[in-house]
């Protein structure tokens, strides 16, 4: 016979059972991969337009959910942020963003977090490699 000790507390003849510690909500996980047709020269991926710009964003687990995407430009020694949108993924995990506009000879690069929900945390910052338009 199998006996599973349960410890309680006794509080003026009743029971007190105390409740379980939350179960620990695991974070997800942002991958964030500039592709297209690119040069690469000291790390900085080289690309001929703005319209070739293209990040793929990949959450796990792998299911819908929100995605925040910052973009940000090399100003110095720091990175200062140029925009920041909240959109959602497919029902994979997987969404994509692309440069619509922006300055020809500036180095940017995208840091992506994915939005915590009931199921998991929210992730660490993820950043894709540093980019720029020629």
């Amino acid at each position: 016979m199998l006996k599973i000790l349960v410890p309680v507390a006794v509080l003026a003849g009743s029971i007190l059972i105390p409740a379980a510690a939350p179960a620990a909500v695991p974070a997800k996980r942002v991958v964030a991969k500039l592709t297209g047709q690119t040069r690469t020269v000291k790390s900085v991926a080289h690309y001929r337009s703005l319209a070739a710009v293209h990040a793929d964003l990949q959450v796990t687990p792998r299911r819908a959910g929100r995605v925040t995407v910052v973009l940000q430009h090399r100003s110095g020694a720091k990175w200062v942020t140029d925009q920041t949108a909240t959109f959602p993924t497919d029902a994979k995990g997987h969404a994509w963003v692309g440069l619509v506009s922006g300055n020809r000879k500036w180095t940017y690069r995208y840091a992506v977090r994915a939005v915590g929900d009931t199921a998991a945390a929210t992730s660490p910052l993820a950043t894709t490699a540093s980019f720029t338009v020629d």
